[in-house]
């Protein structure tokens, strides 16, 4: 559980209300088939065991929006997921009733649904001593959980129902049926997955409904699948939470939004106040800055692309329909206000925060083929972390300027302020050095033209890169390319000989030649982790080391190469950021003003090195890293917490969550995506970016999962426009 954090952050679990004519449309059937905004020809998946291949709930929500909606034209999938072991449960059924059923993950590919219900019968888990015990349970789900988030398909999480339907303490299988919800329950709360509690709605029903304490025939006719009106209940259950999983049709979303005093804005703004109309902003939009330094983030207006007109820049007074730019200092760090009356007008603490404004104000227009609308309304902002930020390894995988430019404006669109690019590791060298032009990599590199143009575009858009150079490990291209500098010993492939006096000499020139291209970033990337130190001290280089500088092994001499590199980046005015990679205490001592990004929790855990005073960004794996199908959802992310570190691996220390407290310095956290080809990075980033913004710039936030979803769907679909995609 997540010490509290689950109440407050996760899904709300959605209770229809009770239907008491099976017959009749319930309320929960009624708000799917009527509110929620469908594609034409949408797909909704239903996941179980012979309840959902029965399916009657499933027809009547079928027949409820074919009835409501027929040009939708959706379709609603029963889809197999039965068997007493979890290899059935993984991968479908065979053969259940004359069906045949691919592997879960194959019939989402296939069926590419726009959400999928997962209900498994506890009679389909549960057999006693053959059966799967709740452990394997545990571990199916979250193979299933993780297959949709791969598959970016949201969830309703659904407990098990019922065997017999005697009260509660009358049933031999309560026990066991318990047990099993209560897994579900806590899965849908640490996942951020919509739960359909199915148990609860099931003993609120029978507690009506059985007043002789009758075996069966009230919802089920055997004591297990469903009678007309078990699937009149669950129908109603499952209906109220597509309805809030999915968005609304776009005119009650907004006018939803906007009652609740919201508008579909992500992040959420702080502080919203409306206003009695609406501005109609012309084709041709006049930017007026009242500084010179806010020329240069005016492409952060992209109106042209969304009106298909063009932009004036000026610095004459503003007129009606004109949006202002300016500057406020006594505005917050990051802060800024948006103010739309006969114009807009926006003011920010720096030329960043304007972007900020601007990228509001993206998320804010309504258009049309000739004009942009925006609403009337004061909103005043200021981000909770000062470090939001995406990593994207260019290293293992080539990315084209095309690509890095297209992550740039998702970055600025959603505010997130620092895109970190790890530029080395052992698969390619991608940094043009001039001094050690055969480190390069051919064929898998950048010329700086492309790298200074990419730094402009993405200041432009009010989004700072931060470089990335990996030392000492991570540098088999490096080693490769000069051995004869970088090798520490020869069974080391990816450690250099960071004992070496040319090898730090050789480093700093490298971080200079960074720092000439990457002029405008406060931050220098070292990289620092999973330095291989096994081998080092039978070269004779190291020791010699380890008598010049004091220190009795190779350990200590790492960490006495992580200070020389934190003077080096600091004598150029920048501050250093390293991975999480030197333990706790140590001779030598690590400055505590080297930011630490802990994304493992296991070298020096960030509960430790927050109480030893080092400043922390949240790199946590769990949920924080998309490396191809390893990922989580948007939803899980917007259930974490910034002081919150996870990992996914149970042998690990942060398996069960590490909690920093409020006392610690954590400036941020930071998404990082590795190992990606470059066609799937905007696929993959785009919505849990989202999610990552969200609580870095609204890191108390109370509001639910759904509120975000809500938004998150308007948001979405402009950022397309936005890429012109």
């Amino acid at each position: 559980m997540r010490h509290g954090l689950a109440a407050l952050f996760a899904l709300s679990v959605v209770t229809a209300a009770r239907p008491q004519d099976p017959a009749a449309p319930s309320p929960g059937v009624r708000a799917f088939a009527d509110r929620t905004a469908l594609p034409t020809g949408a797909a909704i998946d239903f996941f179980g065991d012979s309840l959902t291949w029965q399916g009657g709930h499933v027809d009547l929500l079928q027949a409820a929006i074919a009835a409501a909606r027929p040009q939708l034209q959706a379709r609603l999938h029963k889809r197999a997921l039965n068997g007493g072991t979890s290899t059935d449960l993984l991968h479908g059924s065979k053969d259940l009733y004359g069906s045949s059923q691919e592997p879960f993950a194959t019939v989402l590919s296939a069926d590419r649904p726009i959400a999928a219900v997962i209900h498994i019968g506890l009679n389909d888990v549960w057999h006693g001593a053959k059966g799967n015990p709740p452990a394997v349970f545990e571990q199916t789900l979250r193979d299933l959980l993780a297959a949709a988030a791969f598959a970016q398909v949201p969830i309703v999480l659904c407990t098990p129902t019922v065997i017999g339907e005697r009260a509660a303490g009358s049933n031999e299988f309560d026990a066991p049926l318990d047990e099993y919800c209560a897994i579900v329950r806590k899965l849908a709360a640490t996942t951020g997955t919509t739960l359909c509690d199915l148990r609860g709605a099931f003993r609120r029903e029978l507690a009506v409904r059985n007043a002789a304490d009758a075996k069966q025939d009230v919802l089920t006719y055997d004591g297990v699948h469903l009678n007309a009106a078990g699937n009149a209940l669950l129908a109603d259950e499952l209906g109220a939470c597509l309805a809030a999983l999915l968005p609304m049709a776009d005119a009650l979303a907004r006018n939803t939004l906007r009652k609740a005093g919201a508008l579909p804005l992500v992040p959420m703004p702080k502080q919203l106040l409306f206003g009695d109309g609406a501005l109609t902003l012309p084709k041709t939009s006049r930017i007026v800055v009242t500084d010179e330094r806010l020329r240069a983030i005016t492409p952060a207006l992209p109106m042209s692309r969304l009106l298909g007109g063009r932009e004036e820049i000026s610095d004459t007074p503003p007129t009606p329909g004109a949006i202002v730019l300016s500057l406020d200092t006594t505005l917050p760090e990051g802060g800024y206000r948006l103010a739309v009356t006969d114009r807009v007008t926006i003011t920010g603490h720096d030329p960043s925060a304007v972007a900020s404004g601007c990228a509001t104000l993206l998320q804010l227009i309504e258009t049309d083929a000739a004009h942009a609308v925006v609403p009337q309304v004061t909103i005043t902002d200021a981000p909770d972390c000062s470090y939001r930020g995406l990593l994207v390894d260019v290293a293992r995988r080539p990315h084209p300027i095309a690509v890095l430019e297209q992550i740039v404006e998702l970055c600025s669109y959603y505010k997130v302020r620092y895109l970190q690019l790890h530029l080395t590791d052992d698969q390619a060298f991608t940094f043009p050095s001039t001094a050690f032009a055969k480190a390069v990599t051919k064929d898998h590199s950048y010329t700086r033209a492309q790298l200074r143009g990419l730094d402009d575009f993405a200041t432009a858009r009010g989004v700072t890169l931060v470089p990335e150079l990996d030392v000492p490990g991570h540098c088999g291209a490096l080693i490769a390319a000069l051995p004869e500098l970088f090798r520490a010993h020869e069974l080391h492939h990816a450690t250099i000989a960071f004992a070496k006096p040319e090898v730090l000499a050789a480093v700093d020139t490298l971080i200079g030649e960074m720092l000439d291209v990457f002029r405008k970033t406060p931050f220098f990337h070292v990289g620092g982790d999973e330095a291989d130190l096994e081998h080092v001290a039978k070269n004779p280089l190291f020791l010699a080391a380890f008598a010049r500088e004091g220190v009795t092994d190779a350990q200590e001499l790492y960490r006495r190469f992580l200070v020389q590199l934190r003077d080096k980046v600091h004598a150029r005015g920048k501050r250093m950021l390293v991975w999480e990679g030197f333990g706790p205490g140590g001779a030598v001592a690590i400055p505590k003003d080297v930011v630490v990004m802990p994304f493992e929790s296991a070298y020096h855990l960030p509960d430790q090195l927050a109480a030893s005073g080092y400043p922390l960004i949240n790199t946590a794996w769990q949920p924080l890293y998309v490396v191809n199908d390893r990922c989580w959802p948007e939803t899980w992310i917007h259930a974490w917490h910034v002081r919150r570190w996870e990992h996914f691996v149970p042998t690990y220390p942060a398996s069960r969550g590490i909690d920093v407290p409020a006392t610690a310095v954590v400036l941020g956290a930071q998404l990082c995506a590795w190992e990606q080809p470059a066609e799937r990075e905007l696929p993959s980033l785009r919505r849990r970016l989202a999610a990552l913004a969200e609580r870095t710039w609204n890191a108390t936030t109370t509001r639910s999962g759904h509120d975000f979803l809500q938004r998150l769907a308007f948001t979405d679909a402009r950022l397309s426009l936005v890429l012109g995609r």
